[in-house]
């Protein structure tokens, strides 16, 4: 049970990171570095509240985090760019181009956690233990809520298609 629940916050987590891959398409660039910033004061504030964590700690802590984000998002980039070549022209390829991609899928989660593993050692001289082990947990909750709040700028919301579903699932009942 525990095991399923995981794997549904890491897809989730995953979820929510691949979709920062629609603000990079996005023509408004001033709007989506507005949002962009207006999230991270959020997280930043959700993490060091669920923390506890003191104004010298998350002072000294978040300069750290952010480095971590920065180059988490560097691989899921790289990893989007070579999925959206596929995915543009999906007939175009071969069976082991789409295993490739499995493999780059999977080698980018890999190379996320040995990252996570460099930085617990840097967050271990910054903050609590207690507060190290609090952070996993935290950053699961932040991205729950906000995935519950719907989609960020200029990203299509499901809400008419989800209505008309809804709309079927309910006449076919």
């Amino acid at each position: 049970m525990k095991m399923k629940k995981y794997i549904k916050t890491i897809t989730l987590a995953l979820f929510l990171a691949f979709s920062f891959s629609i603000f990079a398409q996005n023509p408004n660039a001033q709007e989506r570095k507005k949002w962009h910033e207006e999230f991270k004061v959020k997280k930043q504030e959700f993490i060091t509240k669920n923390l506890d964590l003191t104004p010298s700690q998350s002072e000294a802590f978040f300069p750290v985090y952010w480095e971590l984000q920065q180059k988490k998002m560097e691989l899921q980039k790289k990893t989007r760019d070579q999925f959206s070549k596929i995915m543009d022209n999906p007939k175009d390829h071969t069976d082991k181009e789409y295993v490739d991609m499995a493999n780059l899928m999977a080698q980018t989660k890999v190379k996320e956690a040995e990252l996570e593993l460099q930085y617990i050692k840097k967050f271990q001289k910054l903050i609590p233990a207690k507060a190290l082990m609090k952070l996993q947990f935290a950053e699961l909750e932040f991205n729950k809520t906000m995935m519950q709040r719907g989609p960020g700028p200029n990203q299509r919301s499901n809400k008419n298609s989800s209505n008309s579903s809804d709309k079927s699932n309910k006449k076919s009942n």
